[in-house]
């Protein structure tokens, strides 16, 4: 039987011999993999795989490579099914769910968005430019992919978590997020880009951040605010 990180290197170097994997953004739990390479095995780094792999279309989409992306997972024994509240189209396997997201940006829209280079319809998610706007290009068992900053992951992880409405899914992200973040503010030009990322943020949104992690990160909270006090060259 074949292992699931085996069946997501098959997924991602099928879409990346199409060249698809150019132009969509690989988010989600299975980024830890990439850390993990991008950071030399660091045990620090969680080690979380989820039954579900979600790839993000950029907004607005301008996508140059045109492929039937169902037809390809379909050879994967994946089957298509529309979600009844919002028509979005999710990808089934026995072992793993694939959804493809974009992010939501001003008023919310009525519509779905259909991305017809690629035959899909991603679903809207507010906070997913974070990861959108600081992209890292490296490699899944060797397949090139592009993922979020590690920074920006951690804050958009922090952010979405109270957004979660079964509380193991909140607390997965509230582990992730607080574990990585950790690790990250060892690093001085990590914790740099941790205190880019959340500056270049909406005020509502830093405000939203801090309020998470104070509640339920503490321990992150009182290291990311230390270097608050602290002016980034001087850290």
């Amino acid at each position: 039987m074949i292992s699931l990180t085996d069946l997501v290197s098959d997924i991602l170097k099928k879409l990346s011999e199409t060249g698809i994997l150019t132009e969509v953004m690989l988010i989600g739990s299975w980024c830890l993999l990439v850390y993990q390479d991008h950071f030399e095995n660091s045990p620090m780094i969680p080690v979380f795989r989820t039954t579900d792999i979600d790839f993000m279309i950029p907004y607005p989409p301008k996508i140059s490579t045109h492929v039937d992306v169902p037809e390809i997972l379909r050879t994967l024994d994946f089957a298509e099914e529309v979600d009844p509240i919002n028509n979005v189209v999710k990808y089934l396997h026995r072992d793993l769910e694939i959804e493809f997201l974009i992010p939501e940006v001003g008023q919310p829209k009525l519509r779905n968005l259909h991305i017809a280079e690629l035959k899909i319809i991603p679903q809207r998610l507010r906070y997913l430019n974070i990861l959108q706007d600081h992209q890292l290009k490296s490699n899944f068992k060797g397949i090139p992919v592009i993922v979020p900053e590690p920074a920006a992951f951690v804050i958009q992880k922090f952010i979405c978590s109270a957004n979660r409405t079964k509380p193991e899914k909140r607390d997965n992200d509230l582990r992730i997020a607080s574990e990585l973040g950790l690790f990250l503010l060892t690093i001085p030009e990590q914790a740099q880009k941790l205190y880019e990322i959340y500056q270049s943020l909406l005020a509502k949104w830093r405000k939203r951040f801090l309020r998470i992690i104070e509640a339920d990160a503490p321990k992150f909270f009182e290291k990311f605010n230390s270097i608050k006090s602290q002016t980034v060259t001087g850290y």
